[in-house]
């Protein structure tokens, strides 16, 4: 049996109380478990982080059982902060490849799960979406890119995603050229 945190991506129901969840983890990359529910389980909210116990027989993944060790509830954010958030959550879970993990990616994700339920949600996206990108190779600075995004790309290289999210002057404008050049760096995946 493994113990490993995860990102909880979703659950699929496929029989009496039998799910699929998919689930990104820090040691085995993007994997799929099949659980047997419980009536009274309490569910992660999409995004959230949890400590999984997982037993692996052959190809198959079981989750036995789950802790959740950070709940990022949408409900609880504004209508933009949200749909920011959630398409993050779906970028990730479209484009990762499965079983290749990817620790410094997760790393930067734990990490700016605090700044997701804040005020910079928005520049939190753009931050992780474009490490996202040039984690997967498909990343590259549009020729129409302004000086500002520029230094924006440069500093998600050097001090990563969470110290982004701290810096002062990241304004709207900036963060919504951001998202959009990590969006079309992610298009192949169909988001």
């Amino acid at each position: 049996m493994h113990v490993t945190e995860c990102v909880f991506f979703k659950r699929t129901h496929i029989g009496d109380r039998e799910f699929v969840y998919e689930l990104w983890s820090r040691d085995f990359g993007k994997i799929r478990a099949f659980a047997k529910e419980k009536r009274t389980e309490t569910f992660p909210d999409v995004g959230s982080l949890i400590q999984a116990n997982i037993e692996t027989k052959g190809e198959k993944n079981r989750l036995v059982s789950f802790k959740i060790r950070k709940n990022v509830s949408s409900e609880a954010m504004d209508y933009g902060s949200a749909i920011s958030f959630l398409k993050t959550v779906s970028a990730l879970s479209k484009s990762l490849p499965e079983g290749v993990p990817n620790h410094s990616l997760f790393e930067s994700y734990v990490d700016a799960l605090t700044f997701f339920e804040g005020a910079e949600n928005a520049r939190t996206t753009a931050a992780f979406l474009t490490k996202l990108a040039k984690t997967m190779g498909t990343y590259s600075l549009p020729e129409t890119a302004s000086p500002l995004l520029r230094k924006f790309e440069k500093a998600i290289e050097r001090y990563g995603v969470a110290a982004v999210c701290k810096m002062k002057g990241i304004d709207p404008p900036l963060v919504r050229e951001a998202v959009l050049a990590a969006e079309l760096a992610l298009a192949r995946y169909h988001l």
